[in-house]
């Protein structure tokens, strides 16, 4: 019987609300990176969108917000760089 791989951080994330009518998330390298500015302009030209929170997407596809993906990352050791006081959310410089 396979065991079951423990839930864990696997990139940045930003969940808006389309036009306000339904949600998207927009994953990234980190929040607003270079890589999901182009994703987020691509959308907003041809659409109304509204950011709703900030987060991460975990390796099983769910969109986790900052406090708990501090959890996760705290539970399997994903935390490797401290940023100077005992955070309450997690944010992508503690990752990577």
């Amino acid at each position: 019987m396979p065991q079951e791989r423990p839930e864990v951080i696997v990139c940045a994330a930003i969940k808006f609300e389309l036009n306000n009518t339904y949600t998207i998330v927009v994953p990234m390298v980190r929040h607003y990176s270079p890589d999901g500015h182009r994703i987020i302009a691509e959308i907003e030209h041809k659409n109304v969108i509204e950011e709703k929170e900030q987060g991460f997407i975990t390796n099983y596809g769910r969109f986790v917000d900052r406090k708990e993906a501090l959890t996760i990352a705290k539970q399997n050791n994903q935390i490797k760089y401290g940023i100077g006081y005992e955070p309450e959310e997690l944010y992508s410089e503690m990752l990577y």
